[in-house]
């Protein structure tokens, strides 16, 4: 059986065991399976909603990227970061209900990837939400679990012509440097990330690529996995010179 079959049934199997209640939640995925897209004005609700998200990301929504789908699903790991940030202020442990909570996020990002309507930019998006998810869990057990599916999807992506408009450069910037920090180097991922950024510029700032990945989702843990990886960058640059 070919490989890249087994890994998406191994998605699939895991996914209607673990999380099959998720697909009744019409809100992020609608019995048509039509993404359904705002356009300006925006009611106030949908107003409120994105005021919320971080200034990035917020930014998106309002350009008409993001469908009301995903604007939804970026508001729920909002509101889950915020609920993290500040546990971790109160307290040294990890709760196990907020982390389960992680696993459900990653698998409705998932479930999202498989969306035959989600267009390029917001599978983009799902890739680094999916990273800022990986980064709060300190068992990386989710990691694992969907890795292998999400190398053969980064594959594909990697085999067609990106071309994003350039009122998109901020949000591509933030998108492949999460996927750098996240991903080992020389995977389906972390090419697609060094891809994304080679477009915007020829030599890298990293300093300022955090500053603005900062305005998305971005954390501690995803800055001390991206200084791991520059320096082997930086090994490999000079190599070539």
């Amino acid at each position: 059986m070919d490989t890249e079959l087994i890994v998406n049934n191994s998605w699939q199997t895991f996914y209607n065991a673990r999380h099959s209640s998720i697909l009744d939640d019409e809100e992020l995925f609608p019995k048509s399976g039509q993404l359904t897209y705002p356009v300006h004005p925006f009611n106030p609700a949908l107003c409120e909603a994105i005021s919320k998200l971080p200034t990035g990301l917020s930014e998106m929504s309002l350009s008409g990227l993001l469908s009301h789908q995903m604007i939804l699903l970026v508001g729920r790991i909002t509101d889950w970061s915020n609920n993290m940030t500040k546990a971790f202020e109160e307290v040294d442990v990890y709760s196990l209900h907020r982390m389960s909570a992680n696993s459900r996020h990653v698998t409705l990002c998932g479930e999202f990837l498989h969306r035959p309507s989600v267009s390029l930019i917001e599978q983009l998006v799902v890739l680094a939400l999916m990273g800022f998810c990986y980064s709060l869990d300190a068992t990386r057990a989710m990691f694992w679990m969907t890795n292998a599916y999400l190398q053969i999807h980064c594959r594909h992506i990697n085999a067609a012509h990106i071309e994003l408009a350039d009122t998109t450069r901020n949000h591509a910037i933030w998108i492949g440097t999460t996927l750098v920090a996240t991903y080992d180097l020389g995977s389906q991922a972390s090419i697609l990330g060094m891809s994304l950024l080679n477009a915007q510029t020829t030599l890298q700032d990293w300093q300022k690529n955090v500053r603005l990945c900062e305005q998305y989702f971005w954390n501690d843990a995803l800055s001390l996995k991206l200084a791991a990886k520059i320096g082997h960058l930086s090994k490999r640059r000079r190599a070539t010179e």
